[in-house]
């Protein structure tokens, strides 16, 4: 875990730098073939921060996987199967890579007693900014950030649409005074010949 007051108010591209940064760390000691990260963060929902430690760490980013069918050690291959707009892509890559994963990846079994009290007592080795080796602090937090949230909100609900009753004369010309009165809908376009 990375924690340190220098990480505070990151944009995404922040957030990449001081992830791959300890990730860059950690393969010193030990190889890295794979980088799991979630689809987004539920606070900005960009999904760019898997992504950016892709680029960062100049290994392939893998998105919306759902499935990890097999991994070849050897031959340093990778096969998924990742979600779609209109289905599903099954690839291969090579490792090493970095996927971003959905919640059907998985299914959360719940855990035995002896396991969630191990968990509640375990203890993660925490890395402060000055852990990390070369890094670059304009490159972190709020100095780091391009990027600035002015504002959030949740979009207004959508209304139902209104219904328009009467015979088909009586309906459209209520229609027609709806459109008048609402010009932005309309599209109008002139067409020479």
């Amino acid at each position: 875990m990375i924690s340190d007051r220098a990480f505070a108010g990151a944009d995404t591209l922040a957030t990449s730098y001081a992830l791959s940064k300890a990730l860059e760390k950690i393969s010193k000691e030990m190889p890295i073939d794979l980088v799991i990260c979630g689809k987004h963060a539920i606070d900005g929902d960009t999904g760019q921060v898997g992504p950016g430690i892709a680029r960062r760490l100049d290994i392939p980013p893998i998105t919306n996987v759902i499935e990890v069918s097999e991994i070849n050690r050897e031959e340093k291959k990778i096969n998924i199967k990742r979600k779609q707009l209109s289905g599903y892509e099954v690839i291969q890559s090579q490792l090493p890579c970095l996927l971003t994963v959905e919640k059907e990846i998985n299914d959360i079994e719940y855990a035995p007693l002896p396991n969630m009290i191990k968990a509640a007592r375990y203890e993660p080795v925490i890395w402060s900014v000055n852990d990390l080796e070369d890094v670059d602090k304009v490159q972190l937090g709020l100095k780091g950030s391009p990027t600035i949230v002015g504002k959030m909100f949740s979009p207004p609900k959508l209304e139902g649409g209104k219904r328009i009753e009467g015979d088909t004369d009586a309906q459209v010309e209520e229609l027609m005074e709806i459109l008048m009165e609402r010009k932005d809908l309309l599209k109008i376009q002139t067409v020479h010949s």
